[in-house]
């Protein structure tokens, strides 16, 4: 029986390896991504006005990059060294080939009426320097959407041609080297839907990093409670990390990009193998061979496992079920939610019990003194029946009230910290310049 165990083991333990170093390969190519559409049934009447009207008008399918240009001194804006420099920077942004197209003040085309003549052209070149001001107030174009009151900040609107991340990351740095080259001692701040989604992209990329590691050391200190044994506690952390691992890899693999809902992707992973874990580990407790050889152990594992294979199928059955019901949603962000979690748990409990089969072998665990005690405490709810129904309905009534009191707020910004520079600059061209908004208006 052992010399058929060794064969089995060496399968399985070369299965494993390869499913972790391609998942640390695979892990590199997961991407993210924000889109309002997302949050819209495919066939909403919304969608399918906002399609036709860009066919019709050839409109723009990308919203642009703000840049507020702040500059120190009396109206700064309205002298000829900054005028000109601002020109400098727009042709050379314009000139650029990822570069749609640009607004900036110094591009305002108008016209003026003179004694003897119409003359049309940009109020920069047409005015004398004395009359820009005047000029600028009075053009709607130009004020408060490109310049504000004091005369200090200038917005420029940049839509980009490009349309992945990577370009979209490129050229905001790109653009912010330009700017910042042509006005050294400015200050700048941006902001703009793309921003947005870069922004977004990255946050969540760095903070599922370092939630991976927190989340694993969070439920080895929930192990720690359990067992008092180490070898309990590493298992718990290898499995924790790899599961994680391994299903954001899975969603790599099936090009499913990372978004603002699957990013709880990792809690629902971790809790589900804390489930198995606790489980398995509190039968093998009674089940290890003390002094026992590593084939006789594993042997036993294998029974272990087997003998837990239909509770924890059913657990992770039940659960995935659970989010397979989001599945029919219309709405694609809580439908992809729903099957991909789904799908991913199935192979990520796979893959546990074949990491569980090498592991416990290595495993000791020993339960908490705490776990043999009475408990006391459960007493208590059978003399108070009362109190305990009670207390629950004054919380449930509680909770239906505050349900009224909910934030459904539409505002695309708000999903960035509040602190955000991004969050920030948005708020002060809001203030500062009324905001921009692309508005499309088709009149039959």
């Amino acid at each position: 029986m052992k010399n058929k165990t060794k064969p089995i083991i060496g399968f399985i333990t070369l299965l494993v390896a390869i499913c972790l170093t391609g998942s640390c390969y695979f892990l590199l190519g997961l991407k993210s991504e924000y889109s309002v559409d997302q949050f819209y049934p495919k066939e909403h009447s919304l969608l399918r006005n906002h399609d036709q009207i860009k066919n019709q008008f050839r409109l723009n399918e990308t919203s642009p990059y703000l840049f507020v240009i702040e500059l120190q001194g009396q109206e700064p804006w309205l002298r000829k060294e900054n005028v000109s420099d601002l020109k400098t920077l727009t042709q050379e942004i314009l000139a650029r080939e990822d570069v749609s197209q640009m607004m900036s003040m110094t591009q305002v085309e108008g016209a003026t009426q003179t004694n003897q003549e119409l003359v049309i052209g940009n109020i920069f070149d047409r005015e004398a320097p004395g009359n820009w001001k005047k000029a600028a107030l009075e053009n709607s174009l130009i004020y408060p959407l490109l310049i504000s009151s004091d005369f200090k900040s200038t917005l420029l609107a940049i839509e980009p041609r490009v349309k992945t991340q990577k370009e979209m990351v490129k050229l905001e740095r790109d653009l912010t080297h330009l700017i910042k080259k042509q006005f050294p001692h400015s200050q700048l701040s941006t902001a703009g839907v793309p921003v947005l989604q870069t922004r977004l992209s990255n946050m969540i990329h760095s903070e599922l990093k370092l939630f991976l590691v927190f989340i694993s050391l969070a439920f080895c200190g929930v192990f720690y409670f359990l067992f008092s044994h180490w070898s309990a506690i590493l298992c718990a952390f290898v499995c924790l990390l790899a599961s994680n691992i391994f299903a954001l890899a899975l969603m790599s693999i099936f090009n499913i990009n990372m978004n603002a809902i699957l990013v709880t992707m990792p809690v629902i992973i971790s809790v589900s193998v804390m489930s198995l874990l606790i489980h398995t580990l509190h039968l093998w407790s009674s089940k290890k061979i003390v002094g026992g050889s590593f084939e006789e152990n594993w042997i036993k594992a294998v029974g272990t496992l087997k003998e837990l294979s239909l509770p924890n199928a059913l657990g992770i059955i039940t659960t995935a079920l659970g989010f397979m019901a989001l599945a029919p949603s219309p709405i694609p962000l809580i439908s992809q939610y729903g099957w991909t979690v789904a799908m991913i748990l199935g192979f990520m409990a796979i893959l546990n019990q074949l990491m569980m089969a090498l592991l416990l072998p290595f495993v000791t665990p020993k339960m908490r003194a705490w776990f043999d005690r009475p408990a006391y405490w459960s007493l208590w709810t059978i003399r108070h029946p009362k109190k305990i129904l009670i207390s629950v309905m004054m919380v449930t009534t509680f909770g239906i009230v505050m349900i009224s009191q909910l934030n459904f707020s539409a505002r695309l910004f708000d999903d960035l910290p509040e602190n955000d520079q991004v969050r920030t600059a948005t708020k002060k061209i809001d203030q500062s310049f009324g905001g921009i908004l692309s508005y499309e208006v088709s009149a039959i």
